[in-house]
């Protein structure tokens, strides 16, 4: 009887064992079938997936939100990694994943970052089964894609460092520190002469201003002169004004006696062709007269009638 109790005790306890495992099967079955996740899509292009793994951390500022589902190649040879995201998660449109990876272990995780300003959830993409997350940047990638633009950079330097050191270029800065030499030595030498030069040119500066002030007190004496002129000029002119005046007078009233002159000098003219008439009418009767010389000798034709007879 002892070892049946035995038994039945053994048995009870092994069905209970299955069943909490069961339960436990279940449950974790329960929650992959994602239940309690909302699932996202992200496509990387650019960045490496080594160190990512399934069920590698999904963090949102720091904080263990979901895990990777899977990964696999798409289109355009980039690599789409399927998240699974607690739901309640804030993934906001516009946000960004890129890959974190730990320098130490080389592990790597997923972090997501959310735009600055307040945006709508991401709920879904138009065309796609999940809502995308777009491909971002991590702050190492920065850094490293700076250093090697740096690096370029570095090499055309000193590309052009080793174009420029040539020995043509080497021997043309040998040649102007030469001359420099020659030149500060020069100068070095003629230190005096430079000096009385500046002296000199003080001294033209001096007379220049002298000279300066003796044209201005002459502009001033010729402009009192011009001032001057100018008074006499206008007397001149008031003179003369007044002698046109006086001309203009007297041509007036030679006119009016040439006018007078001549109205006399008509008259009598008229009066002389009068005369004129008279005496060559008187001589056109005498030379009638004389015409026939017998009248004259004998008298007239008592049959000629005289000024003012008519025939009976």
């Amino acid at each position: 009887m002892e070892a049946e109790a035995r038994y039945t005790l053994v048995g009870v306890l092994v069905m209970a064992v299955v069943l909490a495992l069961g339960a436990v099967v279940v449950w974790l079955v329960g929650g992959a079938r994602g239940y309690d996740y909302l699932r996202y899509a992200v496509y990387f292009q650019h960045q490496s997936m080594d160190g990512l793994n399934v069920d590698s951390p999904v963090r949102l500022r720091g904080v263990k939100v979901g895990k990777v589902q899977s990964y696999s190649f798409a289109r355009n040879d980039a690599v789409e990694v399927l998240l699974d995201v607690r739901e309640g998660t804030p993934i906001r449109e516009g946000a960004q994943a890129y890959v974190e990876r730990n320098i130490v272990t080389g592990l790597a995780s997923i972090e997501v970052v959310n735009p600055n300003k307040p945006e709508p959830l991401l709920l879904r993409t138009p065309g796609q089964p999940y809502p995308v997350i777009a491909e971002g940047r991590s702050d190492l990638d920065k850094v490293a894609t700076a250093l090697s633009k740096l690096s370029e950079n570095g090499a055309q330097v000193l590309a052009k460092l080793n174009d420029m050191l040539s020995d043509r270029n080497r021997l043309n800065v040998d040649q102007t520190l030469h001359n420099l030499n020659l030149v500060t030595a020069s100068l070095a030498h003629d230190r005096r002469q430079i000096g009385a030069t500046l002296d000199s040119v003080q001294q033209a500066a001096a007379t220049f201003n002298n000279a300066a002030a003796h044209v201005s007190q002459v502009v001033d004496q010729t402009g009192a002169s011009f001032a001057s002129v100018a008074q006499g000029a206008g007397a001149t002119l008031r003179q003369t004004d007044a002698a046109l005046a006086n001309l203009q007078r007297q041509t007036n009233g030679l006119s009016l006696k040439l006018q007078m002159l001549s109205d006399n000098g008509m008259l009598e003219f008229s009066s002389l062709s009068r005369g004129v008439l008279d005496a060559s009418s008187t001589l056109s009767n005498v030379s009638q007269g004389y015409a026939n010389p017998r009248s004259l000798v004998f008298g007239p034709n008592p049959k000629m009638l005289g000024p003012g007879e008519k025939a009976p």
